[in-house]
């Protein structure tokens, strides 16, 4: 029953049905079963609704139960930094790290981590090293690609967002950022096709309608 239990809530998560796949979850636990996979996949669920607090209380006792048990610590730690707790997100990324010392995706979150503080060289190094491990770990070239891009280094900017694009042409962020890059050099029919693109990818893309608005008016076409 243990084993059916899970694998039927797993499937059910995989498949999108978040109601069914938490109401297994609980279940299982609730039964007096412990499994790593099956806490954190819980308390992804709470954090992907905002249930940020049950969230991190179901993180933290997947940690206790299971101390080297991965993706626990690196969504913890990415939680806090969405929380702007990046102290904690630091120390518990940097404990994923001492584990597991080639995990592309720790690298990353602690770049991203380390740049809200401030530390934009020590951010550039971490994406490298994630590249590093995974030469096609999409998010470190999107998350060079912004670094750059903040920086007005418009050169590097487009060669990592383009390696994220022949990566995965599927991308909609790297699209929508890229197209970014363009509009901010002036370049706005190229920033228009990779908006749009962005767009067609997800149509709900965060900013993706207020960035080509604002390109057809700086390009000074109102109809749009």
């Amino acid at each position: 029953k243990e084993k059916d239990l899970k694998e039927q809530s797993i499937n059910h998560h995989i498949n999108g049905d978040l109601i069914r796949a938490e109401k297994g979850y609980i279940a299982f636990i609730n039964n007096g079963y412990s499994d790593a996979d099956i806490i954190s996949n819980y308390a992804l669920i709470c954090q992907e609704r905002g249930d940020t607090s049950k969230a991190i209380k179901l993180y933290e006792d997947c940690i206790y139960k299971f101390p080297i048990h991965l993706f626990s610590r690196i969504n913890l730690a990415f939680l806090y930094y969405s929380l702007d707790s990046l102290e904690k997100a630091k120390s518990i990324i940097d404990e994923a790290i001492d584990i597991k010392a080639n995990i592309p995706n720790g690298y990353c979150i602690k770049g991203l981590i380390v740049k809200q503080m401030g530390h934009k060289t020590e951010a550039e190094a971490l994406y490298k090293k994630a590249i590093e491990i995974d030469s096609e770990y999409v998010d470190a070239y999107i998350n060079l690609g912004l670094l750059y891009k903040e920086s007005n280094n418009y050169k590097e900017s487009e060669i990592n967002y383009s390696k994220a694009i022949k990566i995965d042409n599927n991308s909609a962020i790297a699209h929508l950022n890229i197209g970014a890059c363009y509009k901010d050099q002036g370049l706005l029919e190229k920033a228009i096709l990779y908006t749009e693109m962005a767009l067609k990818l997800k149509s709900n893309i965060p900013n993706g309608n207020l960035n080509l608005a604002t390109i057809y008016r700086e390009k000074g076409d109102y109809s749009k």
